[in-house]
């Protein structure tokens, strides 16, 4: 539409009171607005100069306004136009026709709305119906819409009923934030969330329940599906591998032996499953039929290595105690306060001790595991203490206390997580500095320093004594008892090995064993500094200055972005930004992914950004944000560049950057010609030359074009 039609038709509009009222002109004023083009800030400014004047000519201007609502709800600018004359008709401030404002309330723009009721004087309580228009926009799948609606009613609705439909459009994170004000809705949309099939579903819940220290009983579908996925993670990661562990570790659990039943099932494994039913009485359940095959980890047990007492492997292969001398007799297991009275001043008197821990292992994201056992070895016994049933003890507290803080050596491999771990789970005291504590990966490097990256104690071992180290019992039930001795054999070797792995370190080079944790000492502080010099750690960003070139690049910044956060992977994405999206919800992949992409990691996940060990560059988002808000968040910290010609350039669902123009009968083989008149009507169609994906000029397009030209523009705004 030219200039001078543009300034002929405003002019007539204004000067013909008769055009604003009579229906036999509303064609002639659609025509106006569907050849209506509103692309410059100065155009807009110019139409509501133009709707400002037509309300305020005239006498009704609450008729003339909802007049006006009406007519352009079938226009392509439909959104901006009726948020135009919105503006225009709260600034004449004429709210006299408050029942007229009740009868319409369902025309007006949601960002509008409590300014509207406002100035009407109209209560929540006043409207009806309410209920109905947000389940409609639900039903548009227009989430963000509807939570405006509810914030303002939500003391008149019933909640429960919206629950269901947000879960399905996943915008779980947005109601959240009407639930927690109310435990009982709380309790039912974390149900609702947790009979959900999708995993981060799964996982806010937790979040939520964590959160808001709720009672984790009350949710046992939560419980049962993080049981599974924990036994399909630990056990079977290939399904060629033996299922007899799982069977050992799980007795006492039926309803997580049903879902081990069910995978070798699904795995084609029936005479397996036909065995673990019958032998834990679960075939009542199956009526499978098939070959019993036997569990050697329950059929046989004996005090040696689990290879040779159970699957009969040749033990020659592997370390074992009468490579040492050491004999059954001079392992004790200490499940009493009596015990351990006995042999505490033997451990505490020891020049050297060698320990370690075994961890209680749960299966739900809830359960604080702590230590089972713990084993401590002089060079001549090991003490296996229950840990697990002593825990409450003073006696047990006092000696731990007294052994950590005592000048004696202590060796472990890998100590400093086992001995947090157990402060922390057991309540040590927090004012006793754990003194002397050698870590057999510092002594290892001290005589190795060309074996930097092969310190593991299976290696370590392999390479001082040419043997094996057995972790069949890696994953064992340490909270059963009595403990298998297959168990107690694989606990004392662990404690055991470390004394005998630090005596053929000193055979190989003179190792100053009162100097040692001195050294250790200063090589953990030259390495935690040079640590903190190679990280750069904020509120919300964190990298390793090797990665710096990533957060410096501001024109081309390209982001990874965590399950939890999809809509926003979406919304940068239209803004052309790179932006991929990672769903597995595991840390190790999205760190390698980020580095291999050379990325920027976006997350709500605190436990992945605290991580020590994190190199790849990871940005922090805060809590109870939307979209809109997480995008402003990421902006203000790393200030990059938005490229208004880059706007819905990308493709949204797969983000490749190449999207090309087709013909009609081109996107006709992807889209539904016959049931969609609209496309008919369609010259222009686009389409991604990677996932084939199809796009078209229509009003979602062009609302968008709107919607994230602002954005870039209100970004242009805030640097000036």
């Amino acid at each position: 539409m030219n200039k001078l039609l543009w300034r002929q038709f405003s002019k007539q509009v204004i000067r013909s009171k008769q055009l604003l009222v009579q229906r036999n002109n509303q064609q002639e004023i659609q025509d106006y607005f569907r050849q209506l083009k509103i692309q410059s800030a100065k155009q807009r400014k110019d139409f509501e100069d133009i709707a400002l004047q037509l309300l305020s000519k005239e006498q009704d201007k609450c008729k003339a306004y909802f007049y006006f609502l009406e007519i352009s709800s079938d226009i392509t600018l439909k959104t901006l136009l009726q948020e135009i004359f919105t503006k225009a008709f709260l600034e004449l401030n004429d709210f006299g026709n408050k029942q007229l404002a009740l009868q319409k309330w369902q025309l007006i723009p949601l960002d509008f709305i409590e300014e509207y009721m406002k100035g009407f004087d109209i209560k929540p309580a006043d409207i009806q119906d309410a209920q109905v228009k947000i389940l409609t926009l639900l039903q548009n799948k227009k989430p963000l819409q509807a939570m405006k609606l509810i914030m303002i009613f939500k003391d008149q609705l019933n909640m429960s009923i919206f629950i269901d439909k947000f879960i399905q459009l996943d915008a779980v994170q947005d109601f959240s934030k009407v639930c927690i004000t109310s435990p009982n809705l709380l309790k039912d949309f974390l149900i609702k969330l947790t009979q959900s099939d999708k995993r981060h579903h799964q996982k806010f819940a937790t979040e939520l329940i964590r959160k808001y220290n709720l009672k984790k009983e009350d949710y046992p579908q939560l419980i049962k599906i993080q049981n599974r996925q924990a036994i399909d993670r630990t056990y079977f990661p290939k399904i060629d591998e033996p299922y007899e562990r799982v069977e050992e570790r799980l007795q006492g659990y039926p309803y997580m032996l049903c879902h081990v039943i069910d995978k070798l099932l699904e795995n084609n494994k029936v005479n397996e499953a036909y065995s673990v039913a019958v032998r834990q009485d679960l075939n009542d359940q199956y009526n499978l039929n098939g070959v019993l095959i036997e569990n050697p980890l329950l059929k046989y047990d004996g005090f040696g290595i689990t290879e040779q007492v159970c699957y009969q492997e040749d033990p020659s292969g592997f370390i074992q105690f009468s490579d040492f001398n050491i004999h059954e007799d001079q392992i004790q297991f200490i499940d009493s306060v009596e015990k351990l009275v006995l042999i505490k001043d033997i451990i505490l008197n020891a020049q050297i001790t060698g320990f370690d821990t075994e961890f209680c292992h749960y299966f739900d994201e809830f359960a604080i595991g702590g230590v089972a056992i713990m084993q401590i070895s002089t060079e001549t016994n090991v003490y296996i203490i229950d840990i697990f049933n002593l825990r409450e003890k003073l006696e047990l507290l006092q000696f731990l206390n007294n052994y950590f803080a005592s000048n004696k050596i202590k060796i472990g491999h890998s100590v400093w997580n086992d001995f947090t771990v157990m402060a922390q789970n057991m309540n040590l005291d927090q004012t006793v500095e754990p003194k002397n504590i050698v870590d057999l990966t510092f002594l290892y490097n001290e005589v190795f320093p060309e074996n930097k990256n092969n310190v593991s104690l299976a290696n370590q071992v392999y390479q001082l004594f040419g043997k094996k180290l057995s972790k069949k019992e890696c994953f064992s039930n340490w909270q059963r008892r009595p403990l298998r001795k297959c168990q107690l054999h694989y606990g004392a070797m662990d404690a055991y090995i470390c004394i005998a792995v630090y005596l053929k370190l000193n055979e190989l080079k003179q190792l100053d064993i009162v100097q040692l944790p001195q050294l250790q000492q200063q090589h953990q502080t030259q390495q935690k500094q040079k640590k903190i010099q190679q990280i750069y750690k904020g509120d919300h960003l964190r990298y390793d200055l090797q990665f710096q070139k990533i957060i410096d690049d501001k024109q081309n910044m390209k982001f990874l972005v965590d399950a939890m956060l999809k809509k926003l992977a979406t919304f940068l994405r239209n803004l052309g930004i790179d932006a991929e999206y990672n769903e597995k919800n595991d840390h190790q992949t999205i760190e390698q992914q980020a580095i291999a992409e050379q990325r920027l990691i976006i997350t709500r996940d605190k436990k992945l950004y605290e991580k020590p060990q994190l190199k790849a560059p990871c940005f922090l988002l805060s809590d109870n944000l939307n979209t809109e808000q997480q995008f402003d968040e990421i902006l203000k910290e790393l200030q990059f560049q938005i490229h208004e010609d880059k706007i819905l350039s990308r493709c949204v669902k797969c983000n490749f950057d190449h999207v090309i123009q087709i013909s009609p009968k081109t996107a006709q083989q992807y889209l539904d010609f016959k049931n969609n008149d609209s496309f008919g009507q369609i010259k222009v169609f686009w389409q991604c030359e990677k996932c084939l994906q199809v796009y078209w000029e229509g009003n979602q397009f062009k609302n968008s074009i709107q919607r994230f030209t602002k954005v870039a523009k209100n970004q242009d705004d805030d640097k000036q």
